[in-house]
């Protein structure tokens, strides 16, 4: 009794048999109605006939055409009632069944797909499912390697500080202001890379600060520029709108792109930085001339910790966090950001915030 299966055709069948029997009381009744006045006897009800009464011919008639309705009657809500159960049962099976096979596949939905067949509604929860298998398992993916790059990251480190602090507990390195330097820059590495991923961890659980206001973006970029030594990048900010942004993390994203751009520069190379009104919005570029990014690698670069290099390191690309950061501050101030390259054709970066008066 807890099968949809059974549930359902129980439901149908008692349907047919009170519809059944509703319509045959009410013709019964309209019977009666109709036959009784003819007859001159409007309380006539139908009976058997008594073989002893002396009863008129016509009211003879008139019962036996009314016994001869309700056996007609009977015949037929019986042979109603059995088709409607059979029905009923084709009816179950048909609807029942695709969920069934949904079903049974779902059961094996870790190994593989649910199978989808036809267009209808079973077959849209199938494409449905199969989606959200897709994103479970995309998920899984992201966690498992989340935790391995989040430990190989925090294990170099770690490994170069208790390398040295073994060393001279041996007495194989002494603590001069070299060693003692190594092992401050591995451990202001190792607090960046926790600071990195709490701040993403905010920025994605959509719990980061930030204080908002109108902004230049061309005085932001100059202002930047002014405090670092970036000899190789160029300004070509035009007139453009204010935008609605934190100052604080509009330069943050700013640096890490111009950095990105500068490190993959070659020699002699140069970095332009623009920005254009469009729709509403404000779009910042950061392009360079370096080697580019491949095609495949594209569309991960703003995943965390990912590298299109495996063999890069902190060295050569940093923890893999800069970019990952740089998309969640972006899209938590109302805007985007994206990549576009192509090899040996250097790489752009373009970012859009809100313009301050439509924010």
């Amino acid at each position: 009794m807890h099968s949809l299966r059974a549930r359902l055709f129980l439901t149908l069948a008692a349907a047919c048999l009170i519809v059944s029997f509703s319509v045959a009381a009410l013709s019964r009744q309209a019977a009666i109605r109709f036959w009784g006045p003819s007859a001159g006897d409007d309380t006539m009800e139908l009976h058997p006939l008594d073989p002893e009464e002396s009863v008129p011919p016509e009211f003879r008639l008139l019962e036996e055409a009314k016994q001869g309705f309700d056996r007609s009657m009977l015949v037929n809500l019986g042979i109603v009632l059995c088709a409607a159960l059979v029905g009923t049962a084709l009816l179950t099976v048909w609807v029942v069944r695709p969920i069934e096979r949904l079903t049974r596949a779902t059961a094996g939905l870790r190994e593989g797909r649910v199978p989808v067949e036809g267009r209808g509604e079973v077959a849209q929860l199938a494409r449905t499912l199969n989606e959200l298998s897709e994103d479970v398992n995309r998920t899984e993916e992201l966690r498992r390697r989340l935790l391995h790059d989040v430990s190989h990251e925090l294990r170099t480190p770690l490994t170069a500080i208790r390398g040295k602090i073994e060393a001279m507990q041996d007495g194989l390195l002494q603590a001069d202001a070299e060693s003692l330097a190594a092992l401050h820059a591995n451990a202001l590495h190792l607090g960046r890379i926790v600071d990195d991923l709490q701040e993403l961890s905010l920025a994605e659980a959509g719990e980061l600060r930030l204080e908002r206001g109108s902004l230049d973006v061309g005085r932001e970029v100059a202002a930047l520029l002014a405090s670092v030594a970036y000899e190789c990048v160029d300004s070509e900010v035009g007139d453009v709108p204010t935008v609605l942004a934190d100052q604080a993390r509009l330069r943050q994203v700013l640096t890490n792109l111009l950095d990105n751009a500068v490190t993959h520069s070659p020699a002699g190379g140069r970095v332009r930085v623009g920005a254009r009104s469009l729709d509403g919005m404000v779009e910042v570029s950061v392009h360079d001339e370096g080697s580019g990014i491949a095609a495949a690698d594209l569309p991960h670069v703003f995943e965390r910790f990912y590298r299109g290099d495996p063999a890069r390191n902190r060295s050569t690309g940093g923890a893999g966090l800069g970019l990952a950061i740089a998309r969640q501050l972006i899209e938590a101030q109302g805007g985007s950001i994206r990549a576009e390259s192509e090899p040996g054709n250097g790489t752009t970066f373009r970012f859009t915030l809100p313009v301050a008066s439509q924010a």
